[in-house]
């Protein structure tokens, strides 16, 4: 048996895709520090959406799927070029737990599309 993994950027397909996140600017409440996402100036918003930043893919390790993400860093864009989520214990990162303090943040705008999807469907 494998543990199952779904992405929501591309349901039913096994190829890398783009995905939608919103992350949250302040700090993570599991001890993250805060980000800052822009090169120059600062946010004055509680999210932020970093479109084509991330690309996400389901890879089985041994009985393992797990939804694999890629920062698609580009140095000339005035973002950011990584991600938040690591959960940090004492200044420490917790290499065990991944990035699943941002577990839905990292597809929410995909997840958001998928319900529209599904209430139009069902509304027909």
């Amino acid at each position: 048996m494998t543990v199952a993994c779904t992405n929501p950027a591309a349901i039913g397909n096994d190829r890398p895709a783009t995905l939608h996140p919103y992350f949250y600017v302040a700090p993570t409440p599991m001890g993250g520090a805060g980000k800052s996402w822009a090169r120059s100036g600062t946010l004055r918003t509680s999210f932020v959406t970093a479109d084509g930043l991330v690309t996400g893919a389901c890879v089985n390790r041994g009985p393992i799927g797990v939804l694999a993400l890629r920062v698609d860093a580009d140095p000339k864009d005035a973002r950011a070029d990584d991600i938040p989520g690591d959960v940090v214990r004492n200044g420490v990162v917790q290499a065990g737990w991944g990035t699943h303090l941002i577990d839905v943040n990292v597809a929410q705008g995909d997840l958001v599309r998928l319900v529209g999807q599904q209430a139009r469907s069902f509304r027909r």
